[in-house]
């Protein structure tokens, strides 16, 4: 999904059910694991 906001685009978005899920993914994603996932995720998106 890419929406258009003042500053840029938003190219990745993540939704989870719960406070307690979303503190979990937020940990992962800011770990080294985690950031080699949205550094893959984004180079698939744009590259096709």
């Amino acid at each position: 999904m890419i929406l258009n906001f003042k500053g840029g685009k938003l190219v990745y978005y993540e939704a989870c059910l719960n406070q307690q899920d979303a503190t979990h993914r937020e940990k992962y994603l800011k770990s080294y694991k985690g950031k080699l996932f949205i550094r893959n995720r984004l180079k698939s998106y744009f590259t096709g």
